[in-house]
């Protein structure tokens, strides 16, 4: 070492010239300032490095993230083993029936040869998610709701409990209106 300091300040400018002797220091506490230095910049750095990836992968799952393809209830009744297992969005109306809960829609009414039937399964705390408070006051009177619902149809192999041929596992209540 020459015995000369370099003093950076944080503008990273340097005072050229000036002895570590005439400001109390030794080239060896020249040596320990420039290892604490890069170790703080390294470690800046290492932290920064780690923000942006994780920024970047999160970003990545919300891309990632499809939204659930939007339908009309009659067409996919019609065409159960099209959407059997597909995560879908539908407008429907809920209603209360003896042991569970029943989707249907005006269009396109259960008839002879043209079975709808469809049962709503609730996630859980589902009173707890944004809209359920509202539709549970709504069947608490008997009453049927109109819905948007996320959630994942299935084509029933066997009939359910109230004898639905179809079931609807809801994941996402995003929208309650009464009947």
């Amino acid at each position: 070492m020459s015995g000369k300091c370099i003093n950076r300040d944080l503008t990273g400018s340097r005072d050229k010239g000036e002895s570590c002797e005439s400001r109390g220091d030794t080239p060896h506490a020249l040596r320990l300032e420039r290892f604490l230095m890069s170790s703080v910049n390294g470690w800046l750095l290492k932290a920064c490095i780690t923000v942006l990836l994780l920024l970047s992968i999160e970003s990545t799952k919300i891309q990632g993230r499809t939204e659930p393809e939007r339908l009309n209830f009659c067409d996919v009744v019609a065409s159960p083993a099209t959407y059997d297992g597909k995560s879908l969005s539908v407008g429907v109306m809920v209603t209360p029936i003896f042991h569970s809960l029943s989707l249907y829609s005006p269009s396109c009414p259960s008839k002879e040869g043209f079975d709808v039937s469809t049962e709503a399964i609730l996630p859980d705390r589902w009173v707890s998610q944004p809209n359920g408070k509202k539709l549970s006051q709504i069947l608490k009177h008997g009453q049927a709701a109109k819905v948007q619902l996320v959630g994942v149809f299935r084509s029933a192999v066997s009939r359910r409990h109230d004898g639905q041929r179809f079931t609807f596992r809801i994941s996402q209540i995003v929208s309650v209106a009464p009947r």
